[in-house]
């Protein structure tokens, strides 16, 4: 996973606030929290519309052993998730937050339909990426020529249920005015357990525990 490696010692990892064991332990299914009013203007950067108050009702944890733990905590509205990126464990005392929200998700019906998403000649998978008139730079992987998505595994745990997700990504990023934010573009092929395909286009923003509070 050099992908991730080169990603925890880059710029975008090293800007953050640090986030204190206590603070990411509150992180669970069942948790309340809402945003503070100074971030909810943020959230037009991810088309997300969010109520006051939000529940974790899923967590999601990927296997990236000997890398940094990757987890996921879903919202109780169908789209909107909080990822936390760590170096070691989910409890690790620095790493990273993005609010992410899922704004499209396709089927892809047939083999053509997967090779156009993740072959080579696919948009998605080269170093920059043009979304809403930005232009976001790919994250994973380094900067120069097309790369293929990034297969992982995901295990969602909700409250009455839990199974595995395998993706196919690529991840990247957009400076934002503020040297503390950055905007993020996630493309996701999923193998769903159903049998079926789909790709996921999510938008997120850099999130600070600052941001918001417990409930």
């Amino acid at each position: 996973m050099v992908w991730l490696k080169q990603f925890l010692k880059s710029d975008l990892f090293s800007r953050k606030h640090a986030l204190s064991p206590p603070a990411l332990q509150q992180l669970s299914a069942r948790q309340g929290i809402a945003f503070k009013p100074a971030f909810r203007p943020l959230l037009e950067t991810t088309a997300a519309s969010t109520p006051e108050n939000l529940k974790i009702t899923g967590v999601g944890t990927t296997e990236l052993p000997n890398v940094n733990a990757l987890t996921r905590y879903y919202m109780n509205t169908e789209n909107l998730w909080i990822q936390v990126q760590t170096a070691n464990s989910p409890c690790d005392p620095s790493g990273t937050m993005i609010l992410f929200n899922r704004i499209n998700r396709v089927a892809l019906d047939n083999e053509a339909d997967l090779r156009r998403i993740s072959g080579p000649d696919s948009p998605i998978g080269k170093p920059t990426y043009s979304f809403n008139d930005k232009t976001y730079n790919r994250i994973w992987e380094g900067e120069s020529g097309q790369k293929t998505l990034i297969p992982f595994k995901e295990h969602i745990e909700l409250i009455e249920d839990e199974f595995d997700v395998y993706h196919r990504a690529m991840l990247y990023s957009h400076t934002t005015t503020s040297a503390q934010r950055n905007e993020f573009l996630l493309f996701s092929i999923e193998d769903n357990t159903d049998g079926s395909i789909s790709l996921s286009t999510s938008l997120g923003v850099s999130l600070y525990v600052s941001d918001f509070e417990y409930l």
